[in-house]
């Protein structure tokens, strides 16, 4: 079996890591996978993208073992720059991003949950960020990724404290947006997969792109964004249909 699989629902695509023999760890196998599907995702006309482990883990990042064997700071540098690469092709995707964490999201696991639009965890989920354990710092855009959803003081406290922490405080601190039962965690977050994905495609991928930006430029910068997005899609069709169906008063039909 691949150790990353990827199947379509609708307007929905699934991507699966499964590698339980490090519990779906980011090593050489499962990247190539990964952007291989990511790649088919990007691709596709798919609105909304779920990024899942098996069961007993989401993912618990880097490879030791793989580690291990560079031979050089140069090696090193090459071996993080290619896992930053999967990062990299999820953080910049136009369909919004669903990481369902399931198990252990542990190092550039949970780094790569944290560069989804979403995260959703079942009840057992578990999260961490100890780098610091094995004489490493967070990597995999941690430093930024973890700060912008649970802020500077709480992102320190994670990363230097090494704890884990459960589903119920992941979502305390708004790491994650929801926790569901273990047992339909993957049912609820579809169901809320498919309502975004029944949104206007453009219109939605114009917002969360405006929305990452928005971060980062300011308040006047952001309005100024809004006026040129807005301006456009006041004259598309997806307006135009969101308009009629208003006044006829029906559901859109995007």
């Amino acid at each position: 079996m691949s150790s990353v699989t990827f199947h379509q629902e609708g307007k929905i695509g699934i991507i699966e890591i499964n590698y339980p023999s490090t519990l779906n760890s980011l090593g050489k196998e499962v990247r190539i996978g990964l952007n291989e599907k990511l790649q088919i995702v990007e691709e596709s006309d798919l609105r909304v993208l779920i990024i899942k482990g098996n069961q007993r883990s989401f993912s618990t990042g880097g490879d030791l073992n793989e580690l291990g064997k560079l031979k050089n700071t140069v090696d090193a540098k090459e071996y993080v720059r290619d896992v930053h690469k999967v990062i990299k092709k999820i953080y910049g995707m136009t369909q919004v991003t669903i990481a369902l964490v399931e198990g252990y999201a542990v190092g550039a696991g949970m780094s790569m949950a944290a560069a989804c639009d979403l995260i959703y965890a079942g009840e057992k989920a578990k999260f961490s960020i100890p780098f610091l354990n094995v004489g490493l710092v967070p990597d995999c855009g941690a430093s930024y990724l973890l700060t912008r959803l649970v802020g500077i003081q709480k992102a320190k406290e994670l990363a230097f404290s090494r704890k884990i922490i459960d589903a119920p405080e992941a979502l305390r601190i708004g790491l994650i947006a929801d926790v569901f039962p273990a047992n339909n965690a993957l049912d609820e977050t579809k169901s809320i997969a498919n309502q975004i994905a029944q949104g206007p495609p453009k219109a939605l991928a114009m917002a969360k792109s405006n929305i990452e930006i928005a971060a980062q430029i300011g308040f006047e910068a952001t309005l100024t964004l809004e006026e040129n997005t807005q301006g456009l899609l006041i004259f598309g069709a997806e307006h135009l249909e969101g308009r009629q169906a208003f006044f006829e008063r029906r559901k859109s039909s995007f």
